[in-house]
């Protein structure tokens, strides 16, 4: 018998296989092979489709299909270096919002932990859009990266945990509102130089 997952967010389906039923109409209808990285399609009664990949869903009022891509050593070491780095969301009608954030970090060869502990209008815009990007660069090595990508929002279970521990332990005073996990879909060169505007992802 197929597990159910209650109405509403597909984050509750997060760890779901194929021919999991999600909520009452909800059903997983395709599952394919992406290269090495298998990539999956949830069809709603409404409508909206929802895709994504390795089994990790999270809500998108819109369809588009996911291919997740993993961070190279040079992109890693520039991000390790930021004190601050710029986070940029938008809504569902395009409105951009960027806005310096302490707390990011890499956290697998494929994704970013964004810990939100002040996020207003970029929380809203993840809730109804979820891309967002970042942008990293280093001053003395002269290299510059752009992370795109789709995020994840958990405000609880060990990602959020992991949260909240890495922020008191630096600002205790601070309250850790939700965990943001960015799959990472493109990483652009942005220094100058014949590599400027490459995707250097790893599939």
């Amino acid at each position: 018998m197929a597990k159910l997952f209650p109405r509403g967010t597909v984050s509750n389906a997060r760890r779901a296989f194929d021919g999991t039923s999600i909520g009452a109409g909800h059903r997983l209808d395709a599952a394919h092979d992406v290269g090495r990285r298998r990539a999956a399609t949830i069809g709603f009664a409404s409508g909206v489709r929802v895709e994504a990949q390795a089994g990790v869903y999270s809500d998108l009022s819109y369809e588009r299909e996911v291919f997740m891509g993993s961070l190279n050593e040079a992109a890693k070491d520039v991000l390790a270096r930021m004190k601050v780095i710029p986070v940029a969301t938008a809504s569902k009608e395009g409105c951009p919002n960027v806005v310096p954030m302490t707390f990011v970090k890499v956290l697998g060869d494929s994704t970013l932990l964004v810990a939100d502990n002040y996020m207003d209008k970029g929380a809203r815009n993840l809730e109804e859009n979820p891309q967002i990007a970042v942008s990293v660069w280093d001053t003395e090595t002269k290299q510059a990266y752009q992370i795109k990508g789709t995020a994840e929002i958990l405000r609880s279970g060990p990602v959020f945990d992991e949260a909240v521990a890495w922020v008191t332990g630096l600002k205790p005073h601070l309250t850790t509102k939700a965990a943001v996990i960015l799959s990472v879909e493109h990483v652009y060169v942005c220094q100058p130089g014949p590599d400027l505007g490459r995707d250097v992802v790893l599939r």
